[in-house]
């Protein structure tokens, strides 16, 4: 018979290889800090965000970039 002591040791290893499995799939984002200095520029030149997006869409820089 299977000591509750071995199955909470299963358990842990177990979970710690479920969090790294879950953050090696987690999409790794598209924001930067250089994309926040950039959008704050253009903010503070009161630009809309429509025409931050079609400036970035225009110039081949889209959001969708990794």
């Amino acid at each position: 018979m299977v000591q509750p002591r071995d199955w909470r040791k299963a358990r842990e290893t177990l979970y710690a290889a479920y969090k790294e499995r879950r953050a090696s799939s987690k999409p790794k984002g598209r924001f930067s800090p250089e994309l926040a200095s950039e959008l704050e520029a253009q903010f503070q030149q009161t630009w809309s965000p429509e025409q931050i997006a079609e400036h970035r869409r225009v110039n081949g820089k889209s959001f969708e970039e990794y």
